[in-house]
């Protein structure tokens, strides 16, 4: 079974006097069903001795904590420091990355793109606009809807990552790099219940590097 890195929320809880590593319990159970090994992975973690410990199919950087250039705070700053080293290495390495929500942000803060606010996207539901071509439309185009929980979002993606689906105002909801196992979304597939087949299918696509790089599927 291949393993998933999960990296998680950072939260300070008053009533113990404790920073926490958090994430959603879904992440597993849709890991699971996806048949993947998901693994926590902490802040602390060793990254090199990580990835020569563990044979890593892929790291899927989940939501929560604003990055710290938009927001500026311990938690985001703590968050950001190791997850940029952590995408680093990933990218590095050649595993497969997965941006979701805050995730995908970091991806385009990480290639020189900006962030602006935007509103009307949290706790909503909306369609999907999709770019012609892109490898991930046949799964996206079976999409009635996508979930939203964000308040800042992406006009533009940064080269090398190119726009696979916008909201009906024009921001970003879906990215991908055509040269390697890169896919960013602003959505949350864990948060759909039950699971979407369409989405498991896309994201064990990409953890399996089943495509081959291009703007479409062969």
């Amino acid at each position: 079974m291949k393993t998933v890195l999960v990296t998680p929320r950072i939260e300070d809880v008053a009533a113990y006097s404790e920073t926490r590593e958090c994430v959603d319990v879904r992440w597993g159970k849709l890991l699971h069903e996806m048949g993947f090994l998901p693994m926590t992975v902490s802040l602390h973690s060793p990254i090199d001795e990580l990835f020569q410990a563990v044979e890593i199919a892929g790291v899927i950087f989940t939501g929560g904590n604003n990055l710290c250039q938009v927001e500026p705070n311990r938690l985001s700053e703590m968050r950001d420091r190791f997850e940029k080293r952590l995408l680093d290495a990933a990218l590095e390495q050649g595993v497969a990355v997965i941006g979701v929500c805050r995730g995908m942000q970091l991806l385009a803060s990480h290639f020189g793109g900006e962030l602006v606010q935007v509103e009307g996207h949290v706790a909503q539901r909306h369609a999907l606009v999709l770019e012609k071509g892109a490898w991930c439309e046949p799964f996206l185009n079976r999409q009635t809807s996508v979930n939203s929980y964000h308040g800042w979002g992406i006009r533009e993606m940064p080269a090398p990552l190119k726009t696979a689906a916008r909201s009906a105002e024009g921001y970003v909801e879906a990215a991908y790099d055509p040269s390697r196992p890169v896919w960013g979304m602003m959505w949350h597939p864990e948060r759909e219940d039950p699971f979407r087949l369409s989405e498991m299918e896309l994201l064990s696509y990409v953890l399996n590097k089943d495509y081959l790089f291009q703007n479409s599927i062969v």
